[in-house]
């Protein structure tokens, strides 16, 4: 695993979403063989916490958190290849530890 995506398409979402994927690097430091599917739900399950305790805690994430979608790798790159740069997702290179926007 090279990259890891989240994926909204509305660029309001950095407050929450880049905490969530430096936790989610600190996680992978701890445990380098959490697969996909478990870094995936450790990203579902930290969205409502992130969005409360980083950006808005005087509602609830709402009807965007059925939107998102998490992405690896060859998903992730032909992704960024299909669609335009909007800001509204975010990626950790899981390597160096960069967190950019796209």
């Amino acid at each position: 695993m090279n990259t890891i995506g989240i994926i909204l398409g509305d660029n309001d979402f950095g407050n929450t979403f880049i905490p969530l994927l430096k936790a989610v690097k600190e996680a992978l430091l701890l445990d380098d063989e959490l697969s996909e599917s478990e870094i995936e739900e450790l990203i579902r399950k930290g969205i409502p916490f992130f969005y409360f305790a980083y950006q808005n805690k005087y509602s609830e994430i709402g009807e965007y958190f059925d939107k998102v979608k998490v992405m690896f790798d060859d998903e992730l790159a032909i992704f960024m290849q299909e669609n335009d740069h909007d800001g509204g997702s975010w990626f950790l290179d899981v390597h160096s530890g960069a967190i950019e926007s796209f």
